[in-house]
């Protein structure tokens, strides 16, 4: 099997999108994720890189990017693991994989609380700065960026 991705050594960028049609008529077009049939967006992601782990073994040199700190999943990296990681009986554990095939931006979470975490669960240079507009400015940015140049150890 091959995959282009890999092969062409270009990552691939994950992003959420707006909801499907049917969600927004169905709730007046007041669509939130609590309102969604489905699980919450964190718990589908963390699963969802369990699930696929073992595409990570077969493609080592995949890359893949998440934005908005990670799609939650430095945050649910752990509890994954302990809860999906026992399914995975080959290859990569769900942490190895994560360290070794993802990239993160900051993609507008202009946070030092969620960046902390990230700061403890990712390697510095898988991180990327990212705006995310129109839904945040270059202004809240460069704010953002600002208080990482003054963000103590006191976090880490």
């Amino acid at each position: 099997m091959d995959l282009v991705l890999s092969r062409l050594d270009v990552p691939h960028y994950l992003h959420p999108t707006y909801p499907p049609i049917q969600a927004l008529n169905e709730t007046g077009g007041l669509y939130t994720p609590d309102n969604d049939d489905d699980d919450a967006l964190p718990l589908k992601t963390a699963a969802w890189l369990g699930t696929l782990a073992g595409v990570f073994d077969q493609f080592p040199d995949l890359k893949l990017v998440l934005g908005h700190m990670g799609e939650m999943l430095p945050y649910m990296l752990t509890r994954s693991n302990s809860l999906l990681g026992p399914t995975k009986t080959r290859g990569a554990s769900l942490p190895e994989t994560y360290a070794r095939n993802v990239w993160v931006t900051t993609s507008g979470f202009f946070s030092l609380d969620p960046f902390a975490t990230v700061l403890k669960t990712t390697a510095r240079d898988r991180i990327m700065f990212s705006v995310d507009y129109p839904w945040a400015t270059n202004e809240d940015g460069v704010r953002f960026m600002e208080g990482v140049e003054g963000f103590g150890n006191g976090y880490l």
